[in-house]
C-alpha cells in the first residue's frame, strides 16, 4: 500500500492481518496507489512515480507475524484444499515460505516501523499517530474460528523444518518458538 496524500509505504504480507487492515483503511477512504495489498518493498520501488515524489520522504512500515504462528495458520485456511495429509507433511513437502525478509527490505531501504500480528492493535494505533490516520479498532476479518495456539500443530520434524526455511525470519526479528 503507497500513500501519496500521507506520506507512507505500508507492507502487508500474507497472514499478517492484512484483510482487516486494508479493510479499515479503504473504511476510513485512504487511498492506496498500488491497488492491491500483498505486495513487496522491491514491487512498490519498481512501480514508483515520479508524480509521488520523494520516496526518502516516506515512512515505511510493514506488519509481521511470527513465522511458526503464520505457517500453522496457512495450513488452517488451506485444509480441505491441499493433498497433505498432516500438518508435518504440510511443512515438509507442501508449504512455500513468504519470508519476511524478502518482502521488506530492497537495497538501501527498510522499514522504520512495523506492525506486529502479535500485538496487532497498539501497532497498528502508533503506526496511525505517525501517518496521521484516525485511530479505530481493526475489525476482525478472514479470522480463524477456534484455531488452538499454533504450538499445539508442531511436531519436532516440522519445526525444523519450519526454522530451516525461515532461517533468515528468525534472526532478523527474533521470531521464538512458544510452547502453550
Amino acid at each position: 500500500m503507497i500513500n501519496v496524500d500521507r506520506k507512507f509505504i505500508l507492507l502487508l504480507p500474507q497472514k499478517t492481518g492484512s484483510t482487516s487492515i486494508t479493510h479499515l483503511m479503504k473504511e476510513q477512504g485512504v487511498k492506496d496507489e498500488m491497488g492491491s495489498k500483498h505486495h513487496t518493498l522491491g514491487e512498490c520501488i519498481k512501480n514508483w512515480k515520479d508524480e509521488w515524489g520523494d520516496i526518502d520522504e516516506y515512512l515505511i512500515a510493514s506488519t509481521l507475524r511470527n513465522c511458526y504462528d503464520k505457517v500453522a495458520s496457512t495450513w488452517e485456511s488451506k485444509k480441505g484444499k491441499i493433498i497433505a495429509k498432516s500438518f508435518t507433511n504440510y511443512c515438509l513437502k507442501t508449504h512455500k515460505p513468504s519470508l519476511a525478509s524478502k518482502i521488506v527490505f530492497f537495497g538501501q531501504y527498510s522499514p522504520q516501523a512495523y506492525i506486529n500480528f502479535e500485538t496487532l492493535q497498539d501497532d497498528f494505533r502508533a503506526f496511525c499517530n505517525m501517518v496521521d490516520i484516525k485511530k479505530s479498532d481493526i475489525p476482525k476479518k478472514n479470522m480463524a474460528k477456534n484455531r488452538e495456539h499454533y504450538s499445539k500443530y508442531y511436531s519436532n520434524e516440522s519445526k525444523k523444518c519450519v526454522e530451516k526455511m525461515y532461517k533468515d525470519d528468525i534472526l532478523i526479528f527474533n521470531f521464538k518458538f512458544e510452547n502453550q
